[in-house]
């Protein structure tokens, strides 16, 4: 079955996508960088992440095609967008993928101790990178489960300079 949701999959520094509208470009091209487009019966790579991106229903019927092929291997992530609501994002990573062990292997490439790090996020996409941070702060519009686990939280929302008065407050008034 095909979808009208914009797909991408990602490998360590490279994206292919489908279905990308200029509206979808220019919001994934905020965080993900040289989006190459591709017909979707092409697999350039072997995904570490892929993502399905659009409108509440086709995300959600994609999902439900590929929450029934029942993959061990695969954490799944369904969720609105907090920035450009009412977009949806269906977001399938492999287990050994994930923001924390990204921070994980920095810090101890790096030598930094666990203690000396600082990780700011707002979705359950981002519970395992707070569970390897030193210090988690948060922005005032996040999820929930997020907000439960935040050492910090801005009276900003992450469109209302959240980051920086984290920065401010959690750096900056320390030195």
């Amino acid at each position: 079955a095909t979808t009208n949701a914009t797909t991408l999959i990602v490998d360590r520094d490279e994206a292919f996508g489908w279905n990308l509208t200029a509206k979808m470009r220019k919001i994934l091209s905020s965080w993900i960088c040289d989006i190459k487009e591709i017909d979707p019966t092409e697999s350039p790579t072997t995904p570490t992440i892929a993502l399905v991106s659009g409108d509440e229903k086709p995300v959600k019927e994609t999902a439900e095609r590929i929450k029934k092929l029942s993959l061990p291997d695969v954490q799944v992530f369904l969720f609105p967008s907090i920035r450009y609501y009412p977009m949806w994002y269906f977001e399938l990573r492999r287990i050994e993928v994930n923001k924390g062990t990204g921070l994980k292997a920095l810090r101890e490439y790096l030598g930094i101790e666990k203690s000396e790090t600082l990780a700011i996020g707002d979705f359950i996409n981002d519970v395992p990178m707070f569970m390897e941070a030193g210090i988690r702060a948060t922005v005032a519009n996040a999820h929930e489960n997020v907000l439960k686990i935040a050492d910090y939280v801005s009276k900003y929302s992450c469109d209302n300079d959240a980051v920086a008065d984290i920065i401010e407050n959690l750096i900056l008034r320390r030195v």
